[in-house]
């Protein structure tokens, strides 16, 4: 009997703040990126969105539409409705700092600010979004576990035996804390642009899976 498996594509961006460029100006496409987004939450009934794991491009979004002029209580009433309608998927964090650089206070009180903001707009992601750290911590598990989390996301930093690599995995803390993690082996973004290319959809998509079939515990 040949077996079945079920695809999950996770519609999302990854928005680093200050990069290639400073703050100022890349908050500048933040209002065209919203825009966007908004058309394609109302075109499209049952899509789905994840904002990043973070918060802060929101206050920014805001003050840019405050900046130009436009109606910030209209843009953040619209947030709202995405957000309590659960399509619009925000937090737990506050922004998305690189785990190892900062302190443990920083990364409580990260999410503690990330989960209020959250919450006030509707809902919070109760998953971990850790897509872009150059390496893990290993109280990585406890600390989402203090607040409720329900797993983790994450790409670098997971060190496994080359015979035992998986894209699903439980991951324990040294206190022993134990929470399952999905490991995005072939980086946040291999299904990138998938809509510009409407004739190689489908292709794509295979190609992914047959990738990654190897490595699923399912």
């Amino acid at each position: 009997m040949k077996r079945q498996y079920t695809i999950h594509i996770i519609s999302h961006t990854h928005w680093d703040r200050e990069w290639f460029l400073n703050s100022p100006f890349v908050n500048e496409w933040l209002v065209e990126f919203f825009s966007s987004l908004f058309a394609m939450l109302e075109k499209e009934l049952e899509y789905r969105f994840v904002l990043d794991g973070q918060t802060l491009m929101i206050e920014d979004y805001l003050n840019e539409v405050k900046r130009r002029g436009q109606d910030r209580d209209a843009c953040l009433s619209r947030l709202r409705r995405y957000v309590r309608e659960g399509r619009l998927l925000v937090g737990p964090y506050y922004l998305q700092p690189d785990w190892q650089l900062v302190s443990g206070e920083s990364l409580i009180r990260n999410l503690q600010i990330g989960r209020r903001i959250a919450c006030r707009l509707g809902g919070c992601l109760q998953v971990g979004w850790l897509l872009d750290n150059f390496g893990q911590i290993s109280q990585a598990v406890q600390i989402h576990s203090t607040f409720g989390m329900k797993g983790l996301f994450l790409w670098r930093g997971v060190e496994m035996n080359p015979e035992e690599v998986r894209s699903e995995f439980l991951w324990e803390s040294p206190d022993g804390s134990i929470l399952p993690a999905v490991y995005l082996l072939d980086s946040y973004r291999n299904a990138m642009r998938l809509s510009e290319h409407p004739d190689l959809f489908a292709e794509r998509v295979r190609s992914e899976v047959e990738k990654l079939k190897p490595f699923s515990g399912r």
